[in-house]
């Protein structure tokens, strides 16, 4: 959401904005080991189901 917020539009750039980010908020939102890469950004986003993220943050 971060991202998209600051102009990513693809998975590389979700990817990209998310490895200029300060070690101490990758550590606040439990990045332990590394960033993930796109393609991880890509395989989660396909689990998620769009109805169930819409009512999410809907409510």
């Amino acid at each position: 959401m971060l991202a998209t917020c600051c102009g990513a539009r693809t998975f590389v750039e979700i990817a990209e904005v998310a490895a200029d980010l300060d070690v101490d908020l990758l550590d606040a939102v439990g990045v332990v080991r590394r960033v993930p890469s796109a393609a991880t950004f890509c395989r989660v986003a396909a689990m998620v189901d769009p109805d169930q993220l819409d009512r999410a943050l809907s409510s």
